[in-house]
């Protein structure tokens, strides 16, 4: 589960139409023009791809270009970007595309949207093979688990190796494989209930307590407010 923006590329006879965020899950911003500077991103797929194909994923800023983004912006007397997140946010809001491209963001699907396809895969394994073999990236960490115990296994083990994928994380998404499954298990309002995300715990880490403050509410109503030693999580 990256900690990026979201995106969803849309591509009509193998040609990169748009690129839009979720936005508020109904209506996004179009950032078509920032994401052609991405050089993850393919402009034209290779091969024979279908008519129209829509893939959905992150747009991420690896931890890298995080820090020569922010060592840059110390330089110059700006403020700095508070995580990676907030610093590919910002980047895709910029106009100017030279400012994207320099930033170096990286790209990775992690679903399916619109698909006209004859013959189209008929689970997730197999649709991130074809899309890799048009040029599209997908992640390198895909497991195809048949029981509770593989999938406890892995998230486990993907525990111990996850720092050191030189970009930010918050979990793993496990999901139905079949295609046809997950159309059978539909969705709520809100999330599918095919695929699930799980959340390691949060980064911690101690500070000093250096004073409490007492506010005064409307009503007379006490409440301490602490102040604490800033600490970089």
């Amino acid at each position: 589960k990256i900690d990026g923006v979201a995106i969803s590329l849309r591509y009509e006879n193998g040609l990169l139409i748009s690129a839009v965020t979720r936005g508020d899950g109904e209506r996004g911003d179009d950032v078509t023009t920032q994401a052609k500077t991405i050089r993850s991103i393919p402009l034209e797929l290779r091969g024979s791809p279908p008519p129209i194909l829509e893939v959905r994923g992150e747009i991420f800023m690896p931890n890298s270009s995080f820090e020569e983004v922010n060592l840059r912006r110390e330089e110059e007397g700006e403020q700095l970007f508070a995580n990676a997140r907030n610093a590919t946010a910002g980047t895709l809001k910029s106009l100017d595309p030279k400012t994207v491209a320099k930033r170096k963001l990286n790209f990775l699907a992690h679903g399916k949207g619109e698909v006209l396809w004859d013959n189209s895969p008929e689970n997730w394994l197999e649709f991130t093979m074809k899309i890799q073999e048009f040029g599209i990236p997908v992640s390198g960490n895909l497991t195809l688990c048949h029981c509770l115990d593989d999938i406890e296994k892995t998230i486990n083990e993907f525990s111990n190796s996850r720092n050191g994928l030189g970009y930010g994380i918050d979990g793993m998404v496990v999901r139905v494989n079949s295609f046809a499954i997950q159309e059978k298990l539909g969705s709520t309002s809100k999330s599918p209930k095919w695929c699930i995300a799980f959340k390691y715990p949060a980064e911690q880490g101690k500070t000093k307590l250096t004073k409490v403050e007492w506010q005064v509410g409307k009503n007379g109503t006490l409440t301490p407010r602490a102040t604490m030693d800033p600490i970089f999580l």
